[in-house]
């Protein structure tokens, strides 16, 4: 199953999410599972990382212009296993890392994080978790939107966000 896992790509907002970050790349690794995400400084590097300390198989990083990342300043923590390079905005950089996902799993970030599980779950049906409490934003669309409430899985446990995708992803595969 491959999945993408979204949030910020400040490292000193990530910081804080350090364990968790550890902990989703850990147990991706163990269940077998693809990661999708950026190769950034930020909690999808952390990720990243922890991934490939414990062996995950196959990291597929996706990358937007060079020139973007120059500009903000955004840095590569850990070299993926195959690159994709967009050559495009960040916007359009989310849309092919969400298309080519199973599910994602949400934690920190903001505006553009909040974007991405927004096209996940509204145009792609992939099914969603979020990790409760880590992004102001995300929090506060969650108590608004009655309808993206519905669709994204909420909690603080890890192990339970990561078999919640699991599930849902077994459920939808099985429909069709």
């Amino acid at each position: 199953m491959k999945i993408l896992v979204v949030g910020t790509w400040r490292p000193e907002k990530a910081k804080k999410y350090e364990t968790q970050a550890y902990e989703i790349g850990k147990t991706l690794a163990q269940r077998n599972h693809t990661l999708l995400a950026s190769p950034s400084e930020g909690i999808q590097g952390l990720v990243a990382k922890a991934y490939k300390e414990n062996g995950g198989k196959e990291f597929i990083g996706y990358y937007p212009s060079t020139f973007l990342m120059e500009e903000v300043g955004e840095k590569v923590l850990v070299e993926p296993d195959s690159k994709i390079l967009t050559e495009e905005d960040y916007p359009v950089r989310n849309v092919y890392q969400v298309r080519a996902a199973d599910a994602i799993l949400g934690i920190s970030g903001a505006s553009g994080t909040f974007m991405e599980m927004l096209l996940a779950v509204n145009d792609y049906q992939l099914p969603a978790a979020y990790y409760e409490g880590s992004s102001w934003e995300i929090d506060n669309w969650l108590k608004t939107d009655k309808l993206f409430q519905e669709k994204v899985y909420e909690g603080k446990n890890v192990l339970e966000l990561i078999t919640y995708l699991e599930s849902s992803f077994r459920y939808l595969k099985s429909s069709f």
